[in-house]
């Protein structure tokens, strides 16, 4: 999987060089209000504005999946916090039944020894 996110790279970087080298002429920009006036060539307008687009989006999808990556960390805590609690109830399980009577009327096995009430 590692080796197609590559090629894909590798792709989109020939597509972008190709573009760059197409499109070398200079345009002027300029800050209507501002007494500013830039000349760049048109690639490097139109890769900023991908790389501005770009950021705003992964800005947005931060922003608005913070609350489900939240509750997802919670969840996962947890899940994490059940599973070492059966793991817990399971060895407990098993050493009782090791010091168990193994054969009682109805099929129950109680431990063998002091217990809680005895006390």
């Amino acid at each position: 999987m590692r080796i197609l996110g590559w090629i894909v790279a590798a792709v989109a970087a020939l597509i972008l060089i190709a573009f760059s080298i197409a499109n070398r002429g200079g345009i002027t920009i300029s800050f209507a209000p501002l007494p500013f006036a830039l000349d760049v060539p048109l690639f490097a307008v139109a890769l900023a504005s991908l790389a501005i687009g770009l950021f705003a989006g992964v800005i947005a999808k931060t922003v608005t999946g913070s609350p489900n990556r939240r509750q997802s960390r919670a969840r996962a805590h947890r899940i994490k916090a059940l599973e070492r609690e059966v793991a817990d109830l399971r060895t407990e399980r098993d050493r009782l039944r090791r010091h168990s009577i193994p054969s009682l009327p109805g099929g129950h096995n109680l431990p063998v020894g002091p217990t809680k009430d005895a006390a």
